[in-house]
């Protein structure tokens, strides 16, 4: 089986959401995971952080 790098979007829509996207970004940097925050997403929906 082959694996293949993607690309994917997190966003909040409610400061619950924000938290939860803060933490899994924490985690991330910790196991050596680069991830960064963004003004822009894909999707035609309002939110809070990205």
């Amino acid at each position: 089986m082959d694996f293949e790098e993607k690309t994917a979007e997190l966003f909040a829509v409610d400061q619950d959401q924000v938290s939860q996207l803060e933490d899994i970004v924490e985690g991330a940097k910790q196991v050596g995971y680069q991830m960064h925050y963004t003004d822009r997403i894909d999707f035609p929906i309002p939110f809070k952080k990205a």
